[in-house]
């Protein structure tokens, strides 16, 4: 959200910078403009020096019958919402000519998006944790209230001071309008479930997918299905298809699975990004399931959790490898994950040995598991 040095002054296509909106909000500066917003800096009254933003939504489909109802009524729901990991919105309501705009909290904060293409590499799972566990408490507070976010991108999360510190922006705007991708690989396309590519309206499981998506770009620097990073694309053009990267996003999305995780990603997270990215909505697990996942196994530190997973592995030498499972409970699909000695195994084949005094808490934990058995049986 950073403004742009080359703005010029004609780009205030509205012309509002100095002006009132509704004998309250006074027009400070335009801070940032896009093909589909302008954002302004403004001034409520009676605050003092408080800033908000001002954001007025150029999307040809704000102006269809009904779009702005839909986005009034998403916003008196999201008005109520209290999560430190969503953006705070006050009001919306319509310029002059009819343009609708919203208020929310001035948050002039660098944008994941950016901090990735500064840094010029991925983030490791200890770097991102915390980061991925405030996303989704954010969107679990969301959910709860029936609200779909409807454009979750590395764009759309601010970083306030640390990556621990998140904050989601723009909610429900794409999701009351049911607005197209806007240009741009690495832009809400290389996001969307597989169903949002048929134009249909983003729900909560759409956004889980974005979520899935958005881990990946977090530990892989790139979303899961990138032209520029998959090879299978590379072999389409050699071949002579005549294929556009965006068609072919479009299609890998529905049929491709993506290129696996690096070898340092825990094994736990690759199961959750493969259930996150699952192509059936039906099949993707909720926010509080994944917010269990996160902080529960895959909140342990990769080294431990990867010891235990072998250990694991070694002590049941018979039992399948098994992916995510679910089970149908009459109204949605329960995301059911493997047992430590079930997981997909790793390709690090390393071994890791565990200290005498591991082993045995190991054995101790081991009789006194036997001891409790035998006490349930005499009972």
């Amino acid at each position: 959200m950073s403004p742009s040095p080359n703005l010029k002054p004609d780009g205030d296509l509205h012309q509002l910078t100095g002006q009132v909106i509704d004998d309250r909000l006074r027009v400070i500066n335009l801070h940032h403009s896009g093909p589909r917003q302008w954002l302004y800096q403004v001034e409520p009254p009676s605050v003092g020096k408080t800033r908000r933003a001002l954001k007025v939504i150029g999307d040809p489909l704000a102006r269809e019958p009904g779009a702005f109802y839909r986005l009034k009524t998403a916003y008196q729901r999201l008005k109520r919402l209290e999560s430190p990991y969503v953006e705070k919105v006050y009001e919306c309501g319509l310029l002059h000519d009819l343009t609708p705009y919203v208020v929310t909290e001035w948050s002039p904060n660098e944008s994941l998006y950016e901090r990735l293409r500064m840094q010029r590499r991925p983030f490791s799972w200890p770097e991102v944790k915390g980061m991925l566990q405030g996303i989704c408490r954010g969107l679990i507070s969301m959910h709860e209230q029936g609200l779909a976010h409807g454009d979750l991108r590395a764009q759309h999360v601010l970083l306030r001071n640390t990556l621990d510190t998140p904050i989601m922006i723009d909610a429900c705007i794409n999701s009351a309008l049911g607005s197209s991708p806007p240009p741009g690989l690495d832009k809400s396309w290389a996001y969307w479930a597989p169903e949002r590519h048929g134009l249909s309206s983003a729900t909560i499981t759409s956004d889980m997918y974005s979520f899935g998506v958005l881990i990946y770009t977090c530990l892989q620097g790139h979303p899961p299905f990138s032209p520029h990073h998959d090879p299978s694309y590379s072999h389409l053009i050699a071949e002579g298809t005549q294929l556009s990267p965006v068609m072919w996003v479009e299609r890998a999305h529905s049929t491709q699975a993506p290129q696996p995780l690096s070898d340092e990603t825990p094994v736990m997270i690759k199961q959750l990004v493969d259930a996150l990215l699952a192509k059936s909505p039906r099949q993707r697990p909720t926010a509080e399931e994944a917010m269990t996942y996160l902080e529960g196994k895959a909140g342990l530190d990769p080294l431990i959790a990867d010891t235990l997973e072998r250990e694991e592995h070694n002590s049941s030498p018979n039992l399948p490898s098994l992916p995510p499972t679910y089970v149908f409970d009459g109204e949605r699909d329960s995301l059911t994950l493997p047992a430590l000695g079930q997981s997909v195994q790793e390709s690090n084949s390393t071994n890791i040995s565990l200290s005498h005094v591991e082993m045995l808490a190991l054995i101790a934990f081991t009789a006194l598991a036997a001891l409790g058995g035998l006490v349930l049986a005499l009972l």
